[in-house]
């Protein structure tokens, strides 16, 4: 499918910022889409990122977007129970020490495509669900991009 090969390419020529930062910044998270996560020590911030600095590939098609998502991520790995991988992250990576308070080099880079749809079932319409679809599709296709190159899937999916 070459819209999915293409939407790979766009995700990945995105420019890294930390996943804090992200949410300041990327005025578009409010839309569903996908997003890709490092945890690394490395220094990310306005790069591209490497295939193998990819730690998470996640996506959202609910209301609250990709925002929403993240947000519930660092709800996770901060101790509360609302996204499955941050909690994986939290009890095996930080020892159940909230993200917060760790002290350490690694830090959480971000990057996220979105796409602008009304996900509301009263509301959505034939495009928003093909949208919607797109989404999926580009999450599996990252995870096979992935695969493709290292021969494994990301550590916080496999878990």
């Amino acid at each position: 499918m070459k819209t999915a090969k293409s939407d790979v390419n766009s995700l990945l020529s995105k420019n890294c910022d930390t996943l804090h930062n992200i949410l300041k910044r990327q005025n578009d998270l409010k839309f569903l889409g996908v997003y890709a996560l490092a945890y690394t020590t490395k220094k990310l911030e306005g790069k591209k990122v490497k295939i193998g600095d990819i730690f998470y590939i996640g996506m959202s098609n609910s209301l609250a977007g990709v925002r929403g998502r993240l947000k519930q991520f660092i709800g996770s790995i901060n101790g509360r129970q609302t996204h499955s991988a941050g909690m994986r992250l939290f009890r095996d990576y930080l020892n159940r020490v909230p993200f917060e308070d760790h002290v350490g080099d690694k830090r959480l880079w971000a990057i996220a495509l979105t796409f602008k749809c009304n996900v509301r079932k009263a509301d959505r319409q034939a495009t928003d669900l093909r949208t919607m679809g797109r989404v999926t599709c580009l999450e599996y296709y990252l995870l096979a991009h992935y695969r493709a190159a290292r021969n494994c899937e990301p550590e916080l999916n496999l878990r």
